[in-house]
């Protein structure tokens, strides 16, 4: 099972941590806030208050073995760079950062940032995406092409395997997990029958998102 650090426990970190575990995944939830950290606690694997700034403090989070992290610090930039510089010594492949500003992110890309983020973008293309699309019900931003997104199964699916739809090589999207009966069922089986009712949560390239969205 794959694992994920969540530094910043604001809205846009919360969400992020809180999700990733409804998705099935291992998270570590950081902020200096005993508040946040709290309001997390029981929905994530583990939760701790830790000063990003504080060397020492850093120094005991083993990160060695996390396959990603999630920098969403909005408030303090320094923290931000410096929760960054942490992940990257740690080794962790993927790191995702949030930014207010342009600025701020041609920083932390320069400091090694895989992926940036900037939240109040996002969130109006997201806004846009819900208003126009009627299968589409929700749609995250992770990178410049790259997006995740809840659809509803589109009929010509229904009632059929997603190995037999060859969704990944028609429509070059996979499916993270499918929401059925208010549960989320992680990395279906290439087995599995998709029924009319359920959620399909994927991820791919905007452009091919909004292809599987234009045939629904």
């Amino acid at each position: 099972m794959k694992s994920y650090v969540v530094f910043g426990l604001g809205r846009f970190g919360s969400t992020v941590a809180i999700t990733l575990s409804e998705l099935g995944y291992d998270v570590l939830a950081v902020d200096s806030n005993f508040d946040r950290v709290q309001s997390v606690a029981d929905k994530v694997t583990t939760a701790i208050q830790v000063d990003m700034m504080d060397e020492n403090a850093t120094e005991n989070l083993g990160l060695k073995n996390f396959d990603g992290a999630v920098v969403a610090i909005g408030e303090n930039f320094e923290a931000a760079i410096m929760s960054s510089i942490v992940a990257q010594e740690a080794g962790i492949p993927l790191i995702i950062a949030k930014a207010n500003t342009v600025r701020q992110g041609k920083i932390l890309q320069k400091i090694g940032v895989n992926e940036v983020v900037y939240p109040e973008k996002d969130m109006g293309s997201r806004v846009a995406y819900n208003l126009t699309s009627k299968n589409l019900l929700d749609y995250i931003q992770i990178s410049q092409e790259l997006s995740i997104a809840e659809i509803r199964t589109l009929p010509s699916w229904w009632d059929k395997t997603i190995e037999n739809l060859e969704i990944r090589n028609k429509f070059n999207i996979t499916i993270l997990g499918i929401e059925r009966n208010g549960k989320v069922e992680v990395n279906p089986a290439p087995d599995t029958v998709l029924r009319d009712d359920d959620i399909l949560i994927i991820v791919g390239k905007d452009e091919h998102i909004k292809m599987v969205e234009k045939k629904s």
